[in-house]
């Protein structure tokens, strides 16, 4: 087999091969049995038939393609192992041509080559950050937080309760939520929870189970809940239970 070589600008390397016609024999020999173990040819067994009077019958070009198959992967493995490459990923064939000799293009991709520079004068401040009492309980409250379970609780909504409410809220006269026969429940937090939450939450803190209450606030123009900035908020609640969290 006859293998050229070009090495590319982008890390390929191009091999053009001219597979020999003994190969080339060799894989249509192969592709004529395997095309006739599929076909049936009336007069003949299967597998049986001549490979003219195969050929005949599916095309010439067919058989072609059925050897490609094997061929290509043999002749461009054999290319790239002579070749002592190193590929960095499967190479892209191409077939020019299968008339009158088998001509096939294949662009390998090598492994790339890495220059390091001057690492070594890379100095890094590793001076340890003084870390505060109030990050670490902070830390510490929202790992305990994360492992916490509720159980009920007969008293007043508390700050950090969870409770099940009916909900409507207008902003004017608009409505935007309406969880009314929802059971929608509501974890009473005053600190994660943006400014329109916070005045929700305010007017439920204080309310027993089974309380109905109405109630608004102003929302201002820099709310992060665009429906309500720079509304009137007009709450009517029903608080259904509440059950207060229980940390580890």
């Amino acid at each position: 087999m006859n293998v050229s070589r070009e090495s590319s600008e982008n890390g390929e390397v191009v091999l053009r091969l001219e597979v020999e016609q003994a190969r080339v024999g060799k894989h249509m020999n192969a592709a004529a049995r395997r095309v006739a173990q599929r076909v049936n040819i009336p007069g003949f067994r299967k597998g049986k038939a001549p490979r003219a009077i195969l050929q005949n019958y599916v095309g010439k070009d067919y058989l072609v393609e059925e050897a490609m198959e094997s061929l290509v992967p043999e002749a461009v493995g054999d290319a790239v192992r002579d070749q002592e490459l190193s590929p960095f990923a499967p190479p892209r064939v191409n077939v020019e041509q299968t008339e009158p000799s088998v001509t096939i293009v294949a662009t390998v991709p090598l492994q790339p080559s890495v220059v390091l520079s001057d690492y070594k004068s890379i100095r890094y401040d590793d001076e340890a950050e003084e870390v505060s009492d109030e990050s670490v309980n902070a830390l510490l409250m929202q790992l305990r937080r994360s492992q916490a379970y509720s159980v009920p609780a007969e008293r007043e909504a508390q700050e950090n309760d969870l409770v099940t409410i009916d909900l409507k809220m207008l902003a004017d006269d608009r409505v935007v939520w309406d969880f009314t026969d929802r059971q929608f429940q509501l974890n009473l937090d005053l600190e994660t929870y943006g400014e329109v939450f916070v005045g929700l939450h305010k007017g439920i803190i204080g309310m027993s189970s089974g309380d109905d209450k109405e109630f608004s606030f102003e929302v201002s123009d820099e709310a992060d809940s665009p429906q309500f900035a720079g509304k009137t908020a007009h709450v009517t609640v029903a608080l259904k239970d509440v059950h207060e969290e229980v940390l580890p």
